[in-house]
């Protein structure tokens, strides 16, 4: 394990982006379809080493895999734990968005609490700052 007195070394966690030729395969393997497993382990290991330089050349002190031979983090989960199982979607219940500006929301009402609540955050902040701004105007120091 990588330590260090002098400083806090830095990593990331999550999926870094792949390339456009191992998402197709990684795909096909998520949906249990026929694919090529050779050429998936050969473009896995030439992203991985792309993913680790691309850390090293950033400084990054504990680099990873970046996730690349992962499709995604649920199809990970099925493949991996036992318990699981894909369910295909109901007929015109596909994917969903949740309001991240993309068509519209999955949930409205939860959409308009969170806008009126980072709204009420928004203006307390600035009355804050006006606070700080006149007391230390105040006190001779603005």
């Amino acid at each position: 394990m990588k330590r260090s007195t002098e400083r806090i070394l830095t990593t990331h966690v999550g999926s870094l982006a792949r390339a456009d030729s191992l998402t197709p395969l990684l795909r096909l393997r998520e949906q249990a379809q026929p694919y090529d497993h050779e050429e998936l382990a050969r473009l896995v290991r030439e992203a991985v080493t792309d993913a680790v330089q691309k850390q090293i050349e950033a400084g990054i002190d504990i680099v990873t895999d970046g996730e690349q031979g992962k499709a995604s983090f649920f199809g990970y989960i099925v493949e991996r734990f036992s318990g699981f199982q894909r369910k295909p979607a109901a007929p015109g219940k596909g994917r969903q968005t949740t309001g991240g500006g993309q068509g519209v929301p999955r949930f409205p009402r939860l959409l308009r609490v969170v806008r009126a609540y980072r709204r009420t955050v928004w203006r307390a902040k600035r009355r804050a700052r006006a606070r700080r701004r006149r007391y230390l105007h105040r006190a001779g120091q603005l």
